[in-house]
């Protein structure tokens, strides 16, 4: 899931300014929700992540960048 995220350019576990759709705006760490060493066969490998405590994944997004 790491690095599924690295290769979508998600700066996982730094400070971020995350829009999602519908005008939402989160700031704050951006971590996996779940951490899977692998996607067990038969489970579609869905890109989960949180920042402030609000999950969401990652096609939601519309914007996400950097704030360090």
């Amino acid at each position: 899931m790491r690095q599924l995220a690295a290769k979508l350019g998600l700066p996982v576990g730094r400070k971020v300014e995350v829009w999602l759709r519908g005008e939402i705006r989160l700031t704050g760490i951006l971590r996996l929700r779940e951490e899977l060493l692998f996607v067990p066969e038969g489970r579609e490998a869905r890109l989960e992540l949180i920042v402030d405590n609000v999950p969401f994944s990652a096609t939601e997004i519309t914007s996400c960048t950097c704030v360090e």
